[in-house]
């Protein structure tokens, strides 16, 4: 496995991970999981972001070998 391919494995089990961690302290109740859940899920759309990113980098440096 390469490590370009490693990268978009990891950031995507990242993701998954902090969603997964989001919902769970909203469905939760209690006010500190709550807050912990919105952060997780602030978190999970910031990598969101950061994979984008990360794909457009990848696919401009393609070209350049």
């Amino acid at each position: 496995m390469s490590l370009k391919a490693f990268h978009y494995l990891f950031i995507a089990l990242s993701i998954a991970c902090a969603m997964m961690f989001g919902v769970w302290g909203l469905r939760n109740g209690e006010p500190v999981n709550v807050w912990m859940g919105v952060a997780s899920l602030v978190a999970g759309v910031a990598l969101i972001g950061y994979a984008v990113v990360f794909i457009r980098k990848m696919r401009s440096m393609e070209g350049r070998s």
